[in-house]
């Protein structure tokens, strides 16, 4: 059983991280901040609430990958983020890359704010 992916405890019947929808991690007790500074169809964007610095959010296309955003370090040129799991070993597209990217510069502040508000360790 792979769960490295997830820093909480998890019921033994979960095969893998992959096989983990936010759903399903809410109903274990995991407490889920979604992401309000912005939105991308498709994608799911959350705070984990018991989650380590860096700050970083999560963002999930559902069956594909998972990865951490770490919005502090972006630059224009360059997404700061770690997959967390691909299915195939393949992570965002270029152009989902890109778009998460600008969502993430425009929104810093917020982002910020959110970190703060709903994980900010204590």
């Amino acid at each position: 059983m792979n769960l490295r992916c997830i820093e909480w405890p998890v019921k033994a019947s979960l095969m893998s991280c992959k096989d983990v929808g936010l759903r399903d991690l809410t109903a274990l007790g995991v407490s889920l901040g979604k992401v309000d500074s912005f939105e991308i169809p498709g994608l799911e964007l959350v705070f984990y609430s018991s989650d380590h610095p860096p700050p970083h959010f999560h963002v999930r296309k559902p069956d594909m990958y998972e990865i951490r955003v770490f919005f502090l370090n972006c630059t224009v040129r360059s997404l700061a983020m770690e997959v967390k799991w691909a299915r195939g070993g393949k992570g965002p597209t270029a152009l989902e890359v890109g778009i998460i990217l600008s969502h993430v510069l425009a929104n810093r502040v917020s982002l910020q704010e959110e970190w703060e508000r709903k994980v900010c360790p204590r």
